[in-house]
């Protein structure tokens, strides 16, 4: 993300709400008694503006401080090349020179690399992984409209609503009907109530829509601290790779959900 060299502020716009701003900051650095602290978590949790807003700013603050670093390290290269400009100087104080700048520069990268990890490792969430993870499920084939049942016409017209309507009010269920309805379910943000619809469904012999089941119902595990059972299905999909979501699940994911926390 672009800087400007003068303020250092990212580009993007805060909240137009300073308040919010100078609040979040005053929450970042637990300057809040613990009424306050408590009134900005329940925010937090309803506000989902706020929530965003919050993520950004520990970002800026992240990058600022980052930038200090990579301040360092010009500092650094400029005294290299101040050096260059003095041929006179001994081998042994050039290499004397060499030595203690590369110590210095190797010392400030990992400082950087830490820095990164301690952060990924102090933001990382269950409901921050979910929200990288997830996207809307889009259906591929272009069956006739006359040959779709109420549900799957209404699905597709991202009718979720209605989409679960229907599936309560009916008795016989295809294993698409309780796929639609349990996406139906994340798409209003309850995950929890996708879970028994997608379960039901993975018993289907005939592996329909298996994939997708699959990865769904990891991010829905993961949504509600089932840590255990995501990671076991993440792994299944990792390991295999003609799975439709391979591509989505890395080591580097498998590691986060070994450390995630609620």
């Amino acid at each position: 993300m672009p800087y400007s060299p003068i303020t250092l502020k990212p580009f993007y716009n805060m909240n137009n709400d300073s308040t919010n701003t100078e609040l979040l900051n005053r929450y970042l650095d637990k300057e809040l008694d613990e009424p306050d602290m408590e009134q900005v978590e329940k925010r937090l949790r309803e506000e989902a503006s706020l929530k965003i807003e919050l993520e950004r700013l520990k970002l800026t603050r992240e990058a600022v401080r980052l930038y200090g670093l990579k301040e360092q390290i010009r500092s650094i290269r400029s005294d290299m090349k101040k050096n260059e400009q003095h041929p006179f100087k001994s081998k042994t104080s050039i290499v004397r020179n060499l030595t203690r700048w590369s110590m210095r520069v190797a010392a400030i990268l990992i400082l950087l690399v830490l820095g990164i990890g301690v952060y990924e490792y102090a933001t990382l969430s269950s409901e921050k992984m979910y929200d990288q993870l997830y996207a809307p499920y889009e259906l591929r084939n272009t069956r006739a409209q006359e040959n779709l049942t109420p549900l799957e016409s209404a699905f597709r017209k991202k009718d979720y609503a209605n989409t679960i309507t229907i599936f309560l009010s009916t008795k016989q269920h295809s294993t698409a009907d309780y796929f639609f309805t349990g996406i139906s379910y994340m798409e209003f943000n309850e995950p929890r109530e996708a879970i028994p619809y997608f379960q039901t469904a993975l018993k289907d012999s005939s592996g329909l829509y298996k994939d997708e089941l699959e990865y769904y119902l990891a991010l829905s595990y993961l949504f509600t601290h089932r840590f255990k059972e995501a990671k076991s299905l993440f792994e299944k999909i990792h390991s295999d790779p003609n799975h439709l979501f391979h591509d989505k699940v890395d080591k580097w994911l498998l590691v986060k959900l070994s450390l995630v926390r609620k």
